[in-house]
């Protein structure tokens, strides 16, 4: 359960007391207020919306109500696991796109603003995949996301869709004639960003007559990457950062996700690989390394997990049909999806003078152990490329929505991706490991990633931050790093909290982001745990700042987070030597950006 009701206390009392009067006086019972708010001027051009979605641009929603959500896509109940506790001011805003205009989109903006019990914090919430969405609903995530999560916690809070509707899905980024938009991909990327933060603080400062004593940022996945970004280019916008998962290195993470289905279509063809004998392998792999930390790692509901998978060894060739001990249930692996199994493991390679990727790592691939769904994505009758990964080889290289994914061969494909890093890595990559500007704004970020993450390769994260730990302009050293940017891997954890391998998937890094930034409290650890079917936890296990490990006492129960110490990972740069082998990018990091037109 999230804390963040608990944070009032964070706050020295005179400081409390003299904003929470302010905040009563201007807020509580005042819809009059909201309302009048659409008369006020917003900075950048940008305008309320007044039209199709509440009527006003800034109206007030009690408990219970039915919201129409904006860009078409449909209706919220605010009841049952999306109830919110107390009446809000919902303001809605357009803010013109990259290219100064409103069409063929613009940016979105919607800000929900506690009338009641306000704790004098703004939230901000990341989105997802393309997002092009409102992110209201409350999440299920490790560390809730979503408008109602935040003001249920007392936050005034915000949204973007990051100026395109969601239905347009990655072709929003081309114009009618098949040509890029580069103004909607940069407002995609970064701008509607830094929009968010300046328009939510305007509209809080003219609500409650007083700025937000801190800001925070709440988001995993395309929400982690928006965070980072924020940090990298727009350092002052907010306090402290959650980025969970976070999609660093875009251009390079998309090409990746379509790797497996080309892999399988180039080696198999037809159907791939059925979902059941991924599962089957992810199981095996599992069962083969649980032992990698030092200790049999079972977890409490009977899952084998792998503690550090860059220590897993396991080759899928033992599953092989009529080899001993392969499954005898119909799950025994061709000699053929071995090889399969271990080029998506491995990752995209260059390919020889025979077109075979036979060559250097051009990105990273999932973990062994990791569950293949969402990855490689198959029917009974073919094969699904990844429903961010397919979308990018259409749209934004191939600039054709109807481009057939699946006719792509191992050399287009390495041309694909050097197209992408050429066109895309400086512009959307967040990859920029010079965070010295958060740092010296007294920002803070936890970063956090499942190893068992089926969606966003966790090596990709552990490569930003290594580079992030040996960039000079962070303070050259590991301490000084960590003052400010702290990782944290989760084993056995999935996609954004989800069940992946099934190891311990709940914990709160964003209160862990908040003591952080307001008490100067560093977290040695966040204790993550584990729930049955019932709701209750039955294990509890301490995540450690990286390169640190949870290292098994040798006494008590290995469910019990007291059994285990946080303690340096000995063989950490061997193992990053083996796995972080990617081909250089050429092409710059996000901080560089090209004047627009420029590629």
């Amino acid at each position: 359960m999230s804390k963040r009701t608990k944070i009032f206390g964070l706050l020295t009392t005179a400081l409390l007391t003299s904003l929470y009067a302010t905040t009563q006086a201007n807020a509580q019972g005042s819809p009059t207020l909201c309302q009048s708010l659409t008369n006020v001027t917003l900075p950048d051009g940008a305008i309320f919306n007044t039209s199709g979605v509440n009527g006003s641009g800034a109206s007030d929603v009690a408990p219970g109500a039915t919201i129409t959500l904006l860009d078409n896509a449909g209706t919220l109940a605010l009841t049952g696991s999306n109830a919110v506790n107390q009446t809000f001011c919902r303001v809605t805003i357009i803010v013109p796109n990259a290219n100064g205009t409103f069409t063929p989109s613009a940016i979105n903006i919607e800000i929900w603003l506690p009338e009641n019990n306000w704790n004098q914090r703004y939230e901000g919430v990341g989105g997802g995949g393309f997002a092009g969405t409102i992110s209201a609903r409350a999440s299920v995530e490790s560390t809730p996301t979503g408008l109602v999560n935040a003001l249920n916690a007392g936050y005034a809070t915000a949204s973007t869709d990051t100026g395109h509707p969601s239905s347009a899905g990655g072709a929003f980024v081309l114009n009618p004639d098949g040509s890029i938009n580069y103004g909607l991909a940069l407002d995609f990327f970064s701008r509607s960003l830094h929009q968010l933060a300046v328009q939510s603080k305007h509209i809080i400062r003219q609500f409650y007559d007083a700025k937000p004593v801190y800001s925070f940022w709440n988001g995993c996945s395309t929400g982690g990457r928006q965070g980072m970004i924020e940090a990298q280019d727009y350092p002052d916008d907010y306090d402290g950062i959650w980025a969970g998962s976070p999609a660093v290195d875009f251009d390079r993470l998309s090409d990746a996700q379509v790797w497996p289905a080309i892999v399988m279509e180039q080696e198999i063809g037809g159907a791939g690989i059925p979902q059941t004998t991924f599962a089957a392998v992810a199981a095996a792999a599992n069962a083969a390394c649980d032992t990698v930390g030092g200790f049999t790692d079972i977890t409490a509901l009977g899952n084998p997990i792998i503690d550090d998978p860059r220590k897993c060894h396991f080759d899928p060739a033992v599953l092989e049909c009529g080899l001993p001990g392969a499954p005898t249930d119909g799950t025994c692996l061709t000699p053929t999806e071995a090889k399969v199994i271990k080029m998506i493991w491995y990752g995209p390679r260059e390919v020889n003078r025979q077109g075979q990727p036979t060559g250097p790592r051009l990105w990273f691939g999932i973990e062994p152990g990791a569950p293949f769904t969402g990855v490689a994505n198959t029917s009974s009758t073919t094969i699904i490329p990844h429903t961010v990964g397919g979308p990018w080889f259409q749209d934004w290289l191939e600039q054709n929505p109807n481009f057939n994914v699946l006719s792509v061969d191992y050399r287009t494909y390495q041309q694909l991706f050097l197209l992408s890093e050429e066109r895309w890595t400086s512009i959307g990559a967040s990859d920029n490991p010079d965070l010295s500007a958060f740092a010296a704004h007294g920002g803070k970020v936890i970063i956090t990633h499942g190893w068992a993450d089926q969606q966003i390769p966790t090596q990709d994260t552990i490569n930003y931050y290594n580079n992030v730990l040996h960039d000079p302009r962070n303070g050259g050293s590991r301490h000084a790093v960590e003052d400010f940017a702290r990782l944290f891997l989760v084993p056995g954890m999935g996609h954004c909290g989800g069940a992946g391998a099934g190891g311990p998937n709940l914990f709160d890094a964003f209160d862990a982001v908040v003591d952080w930034r307001e008490n100067g409290v560093a977290p040695k650890k966040i204790i993550a745990s584990l729930e049955n079917s019932s709701g209750q936890v039955v294990e509890t296990r301490p995540l450690c700042p990286y390169p640190q490990v949870a290292r098994y006492t040798g006494t008590g129960s290995t469910n019990d987070a007291s059994s285990f110490v946080c303690a340096d990972e000995r063989d950490n740069n061997a193992l990053n030597a083996t796995h972080n082998d990617v081909v250089p990018d050429p092409y710059g990091v996000s901080s560089e950006r090209p004047l627009l037109g420029d590629e």
